[in-house]
């Protein structure tokens, strides 16, 4: 409860404008269109340059530093290497339970 009646103090000591960039915000009109222009534009993001990125992986202390202008090549990675798997699940389904199954789906 004392938190409540502190927020409620804090509430009151600070005045919220309903104008925001010229637009009265609490009026049933409002449009976004309304709003005046942005005055700050965004810059558009580009990628590091090669001192950059070697900088980066250096101050890092990377075991070996990485040419992030060309992308890697594709891994090979077939199931067989991760920890032994199959390629396709190569288990048998019991009679019985095949059976059971059969009973709800089409075999």
């Amino acid at each position: 409860l004392d938190t409540y009646y502190a927020l409620q103090k804090q509430f009151q000591e600070h005045h919220v404008d309903t104008t925001w960039d010229g637009l009265e915000a609490d009026s049933c009109n409002a449009k976004p269109t309304d709003v005046a222009p942005m005055t700050r534009t965004h810059k558009k993001s580009r990628c590091p340059s090669r001192d950059q990125w070697q900088h980066l992986q250096e101050q890092h202390r990377v075991d070996k530093v990485a040419d992030w202008d060309t992308l890697p090549p594709t891994p090979e990675a077939p199931l067989w290497a991760v920890e032994g798997q199959a390629e396709c699940p190569n288990y048998l389904v019991e009679g019985d339970i095949l059976a059971e199954q059969c009973c709800h789906m089409s075999c």
